[in-house]
């Protein structure tokens, strides 16, 4: 069996613990991302549709003035503003970044010499970075909160129940087949990304070989190493539990079992 990161390494290598500031929240009857930030509070993005296509629903601040959204989805930037002047509708108009936490929309029809509307974000750190990617890369935003979305409670529960039917299976086979091509790619990845240090994206090209290729055990040990090490206990005795599904009886088996107990008790503190 093929583990390319141990205990270990990951001691030595780790030098900060990951806290990004997001989890993934139902609001509504839907799944939403939560960007917390002390003192000032919590800041909600949810992806809903607009016009039958998915969006992001961005709460804003507009030159000071609130109850704004913002709309971002793959072919156009929607703004629902507490003046219904400063709204508008454009076909992913341009954007710029100040501050980092600024953002300007150039609206067509403006004189060149006019800024655009301008778009104070609230101050949630946290999630600047996904803001800036739901216009960068919108596929890659829906992405990343559908595997944030994936960590809650109800989402976990019905992906545990369609992921035990393919271990089973997976287990009476007395020949494995290999991994797929895209499996291969992300674990490459994965470990180029490891040795660089880059956790963040270690974490995401295992998470996208696992997707690809569900029965790999050594990608799930992979994950719950990783996220034991970033003090994201829930996360990896999740992780831990379907590589015990997959192989029940490795030798690393027991151990595994009990490191998945004091995860577990480690998440509830």
């Amino acid at each position: 069996m093929r583990k390319v990161i141990s205990h270990a390494m990951l001691v030595i290598l780790l030098t900060a613990a990951y806290a990004s500031g997001q989890k993934a929240v139902m609001r509504d009857g839907h799944p939403a991302l939560e960007c917390d930030q002390p003192v000032i509070g919590n800041w909600v993005i949810s992806l809903v549709e607009v016009n039958g296509k998915p969006a992001f629903k961005i709460p804003i601040n507009l030159m000071n003035r609130d109850n704004s959204v913002l709309y971002v989805s793959a072919d156009r930037v929607y703004l629902q503003a507490h003046r219904a002047s400063d709204s508008f509708d454009e076909s992913r108009p341009a954007v710029t970044w100040e501050a980092t936490d600024v953002l300007t929309v150039q609206v067509a029809g403006q004189k060149p010499q006019v800024f655009g509307k301008r778009i104070q974000l609230a101050k949630w750190p946290a999630c600047w970075k996904f803001v800036q990617l739901t216009f960068s890369d919108f596929a890659g935003a829906e992405k990343q909160f559908d595997r944030l979305a994936r960590e809650l409670p109800i989402i976990r529960e019905a992906a545990w129940g369609i992921f035990q039917p393919k271990a089973a299976a997976w287990r009476t086979l007395a020949t494995k087949p290999p991994l797929s091509p895209e499996a291969v790619r992300q674990r490459i990845l994965a470990e180029n990304a490891f040795n660089e240090k880059n956790f963040d994206s270690v974490i995401e090209h295992y998470e996208s070989a696992v997707e690809a290729q569900p029965t790999w055990p050594e990608g799930w040990f992979n994950l719950a190493m990783i996220y034991a090490e970033q003090k994201n206990y829930a996360d990896a005795a999740d992780r831990m539990k379907h590589y015990l599904e997959l192989v029940p009886n490795a030798p690393d088996a027991k151990d595994a079992r009990t490191q998945m107990i004091i995860w577990e008790d480690k998440a509830k503190h």
